[in-house]
């Protein structure tokens, strides 16, 4: 079965993130109480469309692990009429990056940036005293960890640092790190050193 326009199918090993572990035990979270905060974000590319509306050109391939909108298990678009379960149907616009041979592409206008957070010197004293539990995220600075081909056109670059836009931190765990998804827009300046 192939997708005909803007929908790639992508299968989920699970539809929640339901577990973690601790002190080398698994445990299981019960996640109906906040569905999609444990929602499942990623999963493998099973169905490319035949074509994108409005000339989108994305370097998606079957078999790519791709990260999208956590929309992605909502029972509406789950495929019940596909040969496996736990196959579901994603808009391209929700598609914010592709996985293969190890190496992240962000798609479309999608980033990933990672939080700044406070000095160790504003929280630990000279002596090795902390005043805190942990450093404090720095509101709205962080540094370009992924981003898209727009973004490296305009001179961005890895480890750059940025001035994002209110409420468009939206956190992710991207490949093992907890990163800022944003898009292009959201992204208001970049730092000068």
């Amino acid at each position: 079965m192939r997708p005909i326009r803007d929908y790639f199918f992508v299968k989920v090993e699970k539809t929640h993130e339901d577990t973690i572990e601790l002190n080398g035990r698994e445990l299981f979270l019960e996640t109906s109480y906040n569905d999609m905060q444990y929602a499942r974000q990623y999963g493998i590319v099973v169905g490319v469309p035949t074509a994108l509306s409005n000339g989108i050109s994305m370097d998606v391939k079957e078999g790519d692990k791709v990260y999208c909108h956590h929309f992605l298990i909502s029972e509406e678009n789950r495929l019940t009429y596909h040969d496996e379960e736990k196959v579901f149907k994603v808009h391209c616009s929700h598609v914010y990056a592709r996985v293969r041979k190890g190496k992240i592409k962000m798609l479309n206008h999608w980033n990933f940036v990672k939080q700044k957070v406070e000095d160790e010197s504003k929280y630990i004293t000279d002596s090795g005293i902390y005043m805190k539990p942990e450093a404090e995220n720095e509101e709205l600075y962080g540094y370009i960890e992924y981003m898209n081909d727009e973004m490296k056109e305009m001179g961005l670059k890895k480890g750059d640092e940025v001035v994002f836009s209110k409420n468009s931190e939206y956190d992710m765990n991207i490949e093992g790190d907890k990163l800022l998804r944003m898009r292009n827009f959201d992204i208001l300046a970049k730092i000068e050193k």
